[in-house]
């Protein structure tokens, strides 16, 4: 998803990343965003990255129907016709321009940012056999809990919750 796709990114505001296999370190502004959508927050168009340019088709070409740019995740394909079908909180699928490396040519095909916008506190840790607590939230101040994934299936208990609302949604408050 996100080993050298051969992708830089502009952000609003910023010029475009270098044309590298390089990770750059992202302004402040855009890590607190990438942050907040990690936790699950529907994000402002402008919050988003604004568009990407493939520089190196033979890695961008391996990629699959989901990718990360500039530490946004991406859509295309079959997954973003899949993904448009369900309810995606506040978010949503987000048109988003990706060029071939001139900067201005449409690379063809359609793309979407996953723009999450729903968080459920669904997991119920003190029925996990195997939940123990992690660390606080220092924004928040919501506990996070670290459960055993390599468990086998059924050993994670959720709350009903989970029907309610958005199909997707962040694991907040769960490591």
């Amino acid at each position: 998803m996100g080993d050298k796709p051969g992708v830089r990114t502009k952000y609003f505001n910023y010029e475009w990343q270098p044309a590298e296999f390089k990770i750059p370190l992202a302004p402040d502004e855009v890590h607190a965003n990438m942050q907040r959508a990690g936790q699950g927050f529907a994000l402002a168009r402008s919050e988003l990255p604004e568009a990407a340019a493939v520089w190196n088709e033979g890695r961008f070409k391996r990629l699959g129907d989901i990718f990360y740019s500039g530490g946004f995740l991406v859509v295309r394909g079959q997954l973003a016709e899949v993904l448009s079908q369900f309810d995606l909180g506040d978010g949503g699928l987000i048109p988003f321009p990706v060029y071939q490396a001139d900067l201005e040519t449409p690379f063809p095909g359609e793309f979407f940012l996953l723009n999450f916008g729903c968080i459920k506190n669904t997991i119920l840790p003190e029925q996990c056999e195997d939940a123990r607590k992690f660390l606080v939230d220092k924004d928040s101040g919501l506990q996070i809990w670290h459960i055993n994934r390599s468990k086998s299936e059924g050993e994670v208990v959720l709350s009903s919750g989970v029907f309610e609302g958005a199909d997707l949604w962040s694991r907040r408050g769960c490591s």
